[in-house]
């Protein structure tokens, strides 16, 4: 008797849960790293890399005024102004 596997076609259309029981389709359908990658892509063309920008060699980036990243850029992109809450991402 040979046994296939059982696939659930429902559960691999159903967005991703995260913690607190949201999904990425609620919160515009980017995850964190996708928006943040979007943010610091849109740095020079924005032209705001005096508050956030990629470090040389594009593999890390720097916020150079925590002030304004909270105030302008983050409620943009993140919905969010806090820096700490941020940070733990």
């Amino acid at each position: 008797m040979m046994v296939s596997p059982t696939t659930e076609p429902e559960a691999e259309q159903r967005p991703h849960r995260r913690r607190g029981g949201r999904s990425d389709d609620q919160e515009g359908g980017l995850s964190f790293p996708l928006k943040l990658h979007a943010m610091l892509d849109d740095a020079h063309s924005k032209d705001f890399t005096d508050v956030v920008a990629w470090q040389k060699g594009d593999k890390s980036f720097r916020v150079n005024d925590v002030n304004r990243f909270g105030s302008e850029i983050m409620p943009r992109y993140f919905n969010q102004t806090k820096f700490k809450s941020f940070q733990r991402q």
